[in-house]
């Protein structure tokens, strides 16, 4: 098993080299274009290179990064993305001061690793292929970790949205967290709204709803009912203040909810006696949208 390493990591590989306690034999040579010298450490150990193989592959299109290494703490995989992006190329952001890393090389899967870890580290990224004629194509991944640069190349055209014929089936799958993770074109993003229960989707339509709503009632008042409340002159005094005199828009509230958990609650708020109550009757019989007069007529009918 060989470890090459450049001048700007030779120390730091070679004290994690000392501490496996294996017998080394070192030496160095150069590239052959740009001269530059690359010092290697050759290691002869069967369990170890067996080791190697089952775990992380072999040779250039095979490497991988296991699944138990991919499920560490934050904190141990930073420490192995930190080590990988010692062989990166660091590169200047868009932003001043900013930067990012890129990495090239043919294992694609290698890279998929790489990104998994990126993500449980807290840091964007994006993989790219790059493809070379008469050899097999390359591909790099950018990972950015300065905070500065979040964004991660993303072009516009990600935004145009096309239109295309479709009539196969649409499926709408869940997951028990309500969020599922997704890659298009080399990005990873967190997708959202992915629910695990029906009653939890009709839940998030219901409050979008009243969001909805509460904007339509506040443009109705003051575009609408406040300009007509005006030129009729509907005004109220507090003491000697002026008050425009607004309706106000009362909504069907119990089609909005879950009626048994709406109306157990409303009685549990009632409470057993007059003592214990928490709001009053005439309060339950408007929330449940039904005419307090109105019940009480048909009451002294009977």
């Amino acid at each position: 098993m060989r470890i090459p390493q450049y001048d700007s990591n030779y120390q730091r590989m070679e004290s994690l080299i000392n501490k496996l306690n294996l017998k080394v034999y070192q030496y160095c040579t150069k590239k052959a274009i740009t001269n530059e010298e690359i010092k290697f450490w050759s290691i002869s150990n069967k369990s170890l290179a067996q080791h190697i193989y089952e775990n992380f592959g072999t040779e250039y299109s095979g490497k991988r990064i296991p699944i138990w290494i991919k499920n560490l703490r934050k904190d141990k995989l930073k420490i192995l993305l930190d080590a990988f992006l010692c062989n990166a190329v660091k590169r200047d952001g868009n932003a001043p001061g900013s930067y990012f890393y890129v990495y090239y090389t043919t294992c694609k899967k290698l890279l998929d690793d790489i990104q998994e870890i990126a993500l449980k580290s807290g840091y964007p990224s994006r993989i790219v292929e790059k493809e070379k004629k008469g050899r097999s194509n390359l591909w790099y991944i950018s990972i950015f970790t300065d905070g500065e640069n979040i964004n991660p190349g993303i072009t516009s055209q990600l935004y145009i949205t096309i239109k295309r014929n479709y009539n196969k089936p649409v499926y709408c799958f869940e997951v028990p967290n309500r969020l599922f993770i997704v890659r298009c074109n080399g990005c990873v993003y967190i997708s959202h709204n992915t629910y695990a229960t029906t009653s939890a989707g009709l839940e998030v339509l219901r409050d979008r709803y009243l969001r909805f709503r509460e904007t339509l009632e506040s443009w109705l008042k003051k575009k609408i009912f406040a300009p007509i409340s005006k030129l009729q002159d509907f005004y109220d005094y507090d003491g000697k203040e002026k008050k425009l005199d607004v309706p106000e828009i009362i909504w069907n509230k119990i089609n909005l909810k879950d009626i048994e958990s709406y109306v157990n609650t409303l009685i549990g708020l009632l409470g057993d006696s007059p003592e214990s109550a928490r709001i009053s009757e005439h309060t339950v019989f408007e929330s449940l949208d039904i005419d307090w007069d109105v019940q009480n007529r048909e009451l002294e009918k009977n």
